[in-house]
């Protein structure tokens, strides 16, 4: 796959391809290895090969529309408006249909909740979970349960994973599963309260108490032991998980948490965040309907001190709620912020590349934008912008995703609203 060098090219940035087969709203992208999982508004799934560009397999995963498209080793997460997440384990492309849904007649005047017309093979249904999606927060899985907990699933050849999905009691509460056991680790993970009053936002603003409400869940980055949540009211909070101690032949969610720290940057509902685990701490990056991108830095001094906090929780009473208010005041000196103004509302569906170096996201207005990353944790630098991505012409970027590793690093895959998805070269 040859393509120019975005970055460095004196031209604006044109896409070296264009995957043309949905017929509906790109709402999930993912890449795998050397292919690239595509979701839609009609619940259709198409996987794409980076050699050749075109499908190896195409299902419809959901009657409704897709949140989440997720991939782990042989197996694909798939969550969407359904209510329903399901695992599917690729098995043989060989046997699968190649059919784009603009083939038929029927598939264009397709709707949510319809039956596909045409007979098409599935993948290997693994496992299934009922969840709740009434508020369109995408889940999010950590690739595996830690070394030497016993929550790891040994009834399948692959290892468990974790994922994080808004809480089926209230869509202010985030529950941890396990999959493909389906067993819940965690429940009601929420801001508690009071909200602390101290912020290390540059400017004071004012953050209102869980009685007022952080509202609903938008966004979720899961990342083991860290949990990453942004909600309507604007408010970003950074948790701690432990699930050492979970025995899953109680049926018990004796997972603990904890919360790091909050922060009230944004003044409208949060549409992305992303985590990035490094060894001089967590460095975690928000972005919203004010057309604001957040970068935080909590130090491991802090994250350590918490580790230690969350830890001395096991002799709680076991039927209470495992929460831990690991805030501190005294604690929060070391926390870096740093708020960048960009002028364009609603940028979602933030990706970080996974060398640290960019940060992508998906724009309203119908283009992504590429943002340089300070390499020093200790600067206050903010993200600077170093390309916009221009292309979509029908409404909304609503999908962005950076290839995993390798050659195809610096490979960026946009999903929009015309059903496309372009293909760029960062470098």
């Amino acid at each position: 796959m040859t393509s120019s060098n975005l970055l460095q090219d004196d031209q604006p940035p044109v896409p070296f391809f264009v995957l043309r087969g949905h017929h509906a709203t790109i709402q999930c992208l993912c890449f795998h290895e050397d292919t690239l999982f595509s979701g839609d508004a009609h619940g259709f799934v198409i996987r794409w090969s980076l050699t050749t560009c075109r499908p190896l397999a195409i299902w419809r995963a959901h009657k409704d529309a897709l949140l989440t498209v997720a991939c782990y080793k042989n197996r694909i997460v798939t969550h969407g408006r359904d209510n329903k997440l399901l695992i599917w384990e690729i098995l043989n492309d060989d046997q699968m249909s190649t059919r784009l849904p603009l083939s038929t007649t029927e598939a264009r005047l397709l709707k949510p909740g319809q039956v596909d017309p045409c007979t098409r093979a599935k993948p290997f249904l693994q496992a299934s979970l009922d969840v709740n999606a009434l508020n369109f927060c995408q889940m999010s899985i950590t690739p595996s349960i830690p070394r030497g907990s016993s929550a790891s699933s040994s009834s399948s050849h692959a290892p468990g994973i974790m994922i994080a999905v808004p809480g089926l009691l209230g869509s202010e509460y985030i529950d941890v599963f396990e999959m493909p056991s389906t067993h819940r680790l965690i429940t009601r993970i929420a801001p508690t309260s009071p909200f602390p009053s101290s912020q290390t936002a540059p400017t004071p603003v004012s953050t209102p108490g869980l009685k007022k409400g952080a509202g609903t869940v938008m966004c979720l980055d899961l990342q083991y032991p860290y949990l990453a949540a942004g909600y309507e009211s604007g408010l970003v909070v950074l948790y701690l998980l432990n699930v050492s101690r979970v025995d899953p032949k109680a049926q018990r969610q004796d997972g603990q948490w904890g919360e790091v720290h909050r922060w009230q940057i944004h003044h409208d509902a949060v549409l992305g965040c992303q985590l990035c685990v490094q060894e001089d701490g967590v460095t975690l990056f928000s972005s919203g309907i004010d057309a604001l991108i957040a970068r935080y830095h909590v130090p491991a001094s802090i994250l350590d001190s918490s580790m230690q906090a969350l830890g001395d929780t096991h002799t709680q009473d076991p039927q209470s709620d495992k929460i831990t208010e690991i805030y501190d005041d005294s604690e929060t000196q070391g926390i870096r912020v740093a708020v960048r103004d960009t002028k364009h509302a609603g940028q979602q569906s933030l990706c970080l590349r996974n060398d640290g170096l960019f940060l992508a996201t998906a724009g309203w207005d119908g283009r992504g934008r590429v943002y340089a990353i300070p390499k020093s944790t200790e600067s206050l630098r903010t993200v600077q912008q170093v390309a916009v991505l221009k292309w979509h012409r029908e409404g909304a970027v609503q999908s962005v995703a950076f290839a995993e590793k390798g050659e195809e690093t610096g490979l960026l895959a946009l999903g929009g609203k015309d059903g496309k998805i372009s293909l760029w070269q960062l470098f």
